[in-house]
């Protein structure tokens, strides 16, 4: 084969390599994960049953591959003398498992009907090897630490 003919014929693998890669083709790598779906801001995001999901004022803890959301969980019909944190596991930031609420708790000290459970927050205490979650909780003015 000579000069010019190994030119051309890598100069046609170039251009059809260049094509694909303008037209957004790509030969997809073994094992690699399908791109996360999009998050737009303002919209419904739904977990993985399709409902929107319940955790706001919360905080994203990584445990090895996995993500765990727990935020506030303020689903419509839920019983309104109680207060939920939900718990969400995702591997992609995008894509969310629900996985259970993981308090349900009632007034704890006498707050009133209007007491509220805000920004539960969980972190891990090497000390004692446990998971341990904090809240803001108040009501009529005043203020309690739970933890």
């Amino acid at each position: 084969m000579t000069t010019a003919a190994t030119l051309t014929t890598w100069n046609r693998w170039f251009l059809v390599a260049a094509l694909f890669g303008a037209a957004g083709c790509s030969t997809p790598r073994f094992g690699a994960r399908p791109p996360a779906p999009p998050v737009y801001p303002g919209a419904v995001w739904p977990d993985d049953r399709g409902r929107h999901i319940q955790a706001h004022g919360g905080g994203i803890l990584k445990l090895r591959d996995t993500y765990y959301w727990f935020g506030e969980d303020r689903t419509a019909g839920l019983d309104r003398g109680f207060r939920y944190v939900s718990c969400y596991s995702s591997t992609d930031l995008s894509t969310w498992k629900f996985r259970r609420q993981v308090v349900k708790l009632a007034d704890p000290e006498n707050l009133g009907r209007n007491w509220v459970l805000e920004r539960p927050k969980v972190f891990f205490n090497r000390k004692t090897g446990k998971y341990v979650m904090y809240a803001h909780i108040d009501g009529r003015g005043s203020y309690c630490s739970v933890a």
